[in-house]
């Protein structure tokens, strides 16, 4: 990812890694939540693509790049703070996370919306600020070890864990132990451990519980089971699935025997197993694909409610989630180098809202879309309504 922050998520969800970003982006984050609005979207270009890559507009800013920097843009498309960073994620709670280069390492720091930093860029790793808190990584010997610090610089959790990324609904996961034979589990604001290190993955609490694996090694062979635990670390969905998604309006995505489908909190089968992929449900509507995997040239893919009845036909060999009433949907095959699908988007009654034209799309965020133009080098992002 060239200069980009290498960021590793205790389990990666394959299934909804491009529903929530289209493609990822150099340096900038697409986490930020949806505002549960209906857009309307017009396709029109509020913001020209002319920036090198750009970030989602979060608190009415943007993180752009321009000229190999970082900087930020408000609605208008203005440069409210020059490019003059290394790296730079979206803000969030009023903060920004961005990085300098110093030598072939990276300090991160925060600044405000003028462009001053707050706290300056003295560590070696960070992570957005949620709830309150940052999770900070400091270099101990030859690993980094995470802890939390409050928006004033000031220590709350001292750097103590082999990896913590951010606190969600109160709770954190961290691992404790390196990432291969480490163990994960939760802490609270304190830093208390609420739920002990146990499992081999760990996701961040989502509406009310945690995606979690356990790595069975039999004959020099590991095979991965996940499941789902409540705050209390009690499984609501014992770890027999070949992979869990998370949480969403009732279901959980389950994966058994190569197909997907959805129970609900007590492992019952809502959508019987049958899908290639399937996202979390957001909405209302999941999407699926029956014959081949999202994004494989041939699939096709389709919402679903949460009865399992069909909304939108199958016919997109990408399909997003829905944010504020849209999806990014993808049209066409890719070449060898994941290029030449075209993508726009669709309402939630299957209606094509943007036309697809787009290299890449992100959702839309603060009644704007992230539009990428071109690939490689003469990539160019901008921002439609």
């Amino acid at each position: 990812m060239g200069i980009s922050k290498l960021k590793f998520q205790a389990i990666v969800l394959i299934i909804g890694a491009s529903a929530l970003s289209g493609c990822s982006s150099e340096g900038s984050n697409t986490s930020a939540k949806s505002e549960s609005q209906i857009v309307n979207p017009t396709g029109k270009y509020i913001i020209n693509p002319q920036f090198e890559d750009s970030s989602n507009f979060s608190e009415g800013l943007a993180a752009v790049k321009s000229g190999g920097k970082w900087g930020y843009i408000d609605k208008t498309g203005a440069i409210v703070v020059n490019p003059q960073f290394d790296s730079a994620y979206s803000f969030s709670e009023g903060l920004a996370l961005v990085a300098l280069a110093l030598g072939d390492d990276y300090k991160w720091g925060f600044i405000d919306k003028t462009g001053k930093f707050t706290l300056n860029p003295t560590f070696d790793d960070a992570w957005e600020m949620k709830e309150g808190l940052i999770s900070i990584g400091i270099k101990s010997g030859s690993s980094i070890k995470y802890g939390y610090v409050n928006s004033k610089g000031e220590y709350v959790i001292n750097p103590q864990f082999d990896s913590s990324y951010g606190f969600s609904e109160s709770l954190a996961s961290f691992r404790v132990g390196d990432y291969e034979t480490g163990k994960y589990g939760f802490i609270d604001k304190t830093g208390k451990q609420v739920i002990k290190a146990q499992f081999d993955s760990a996701n961040n609490f989502v509406n009310g519980y945690a995606v979690v694996g356990i790595k069975i090694s039999e004959k020099g062979k590991d095979t991965w089971k996940y499941g789902a635990i409540d705050k209390t670390g009690k499984y609501v969905l014992n770890p027999t699935y070949a992979y869990v998604g998370n949480f969403g309006d009732g279901l959980f995505p389950a994966q058994d025997q190569g197909k997907w489908g959805y129970v609900d909190i007590t492992g019952k089968y809502i959508v019987n197993p049958q899908y290639q992929s399937a996202s979390d449900f957001s909405e209302g509507l999941a999407a699926v694909c029956t014959n081949k995997p999202m994004g494989e040239n041939g699939s096709s893919c389709g919402y679903i409610d949460k009865t399992g009845k069909i909304i939108i036909a199958e016919q997109f060999p990408f399909a997003g989630q829905f944010f504020n009433g849209q999806a990014v949907v993808g049209s066409g095959d890719v070449d060898e180098d994941y290029q030449g699908r075209k993508y726009g988007f669709v309402d939630k009654t299957g209606k094509i809202s943007v036309n697809p034209q787009f290299s890449d799309a992100n959702p839309f965020y603060e009644s704007l879309a992230k539009v990428t133009l071109g690939y490689g080098t003469n990539r160019k992002t901008g921002f439609i309504s």
